[in-house]
């Protein structure tokens, strides 16, 4: 397999990019304004909007772990090849 490291480059700055549109608050600043809206909506749509927010919410902590674990998945492959590269 042909290891294009550029390509990866390429994704890990988009991958960054995301990120970064996603840490954003500016909608999140707006969601909570219209929450105060009084009237703003009924127990179901209460129970939808909050169970929509803590899937989010979970699916983002999964997330950093990934992000977490990849960089350490990163640095020991790192040291494995340059150990065996020095025997």
């Amino acid at each position: 397999m042909n290891h294009d490291l550029d390509k990866l480059a390429r994704k890990l700055r988009n991958l960054d990019t995301l990120l970064g549109r996603l840490a954003a608050a500016e909608r999140r600043k707006e969601l909570i304004k219209i929450i105060r809206i009084p009237g703003w909506t009924t127990p179901a749509e209460f129970l939808l909007v909050s169970s929509i927010v803590e899937s989010v919410s979970a699916q983002l902590k999964v997330l950093e772990e990934l992000e977490v674990n990849l960089l350490e998945a990163s640095r020991m492959v790192g040291k494995e090849a340059r150990h065996a590269s020095k025997q």
